[in-house]
């Protein structure tokens, strides 16, 4: 059985895949969307990599807390489960 940081290692590298792909995935989303309602220039590639960097932003920092609450966790006490 693998060890736990060899395991820590694979989830990191797996999520920043998985991150790295999303944020290609929301560039070009993000590129069409906004070619195709008429932004022109040198002024669409900013945006949508603006757009790209708040996306992957928030669900690598955010992701926890929408779990957490999804799931209703809630923090017990060692007198709740001992």
């Amino acid at each position: 059985m693998a060890d736990f940081r060899a395991l820590e290692s694979v989830n990191k590298r797996k999520t920043f895949l998985l991150l790295f792909f999303m944020a290609v995935l929301v560039w070009c989303i993000s590129y069409l969307a906004i070619t195709y309602f008429g932004g022109t220039g040198a002024g669409v590639i900013p945006l949508a990599v603006l757009i790209t960097l708040i996306s992957v932003w928030g669900s690598y920092f955010a992701s926890d807390k929408l779990v957490l609450k999804m799931t209703r966790a809630k923090v017990i006490s060692y007198e709740d489960n001992p």
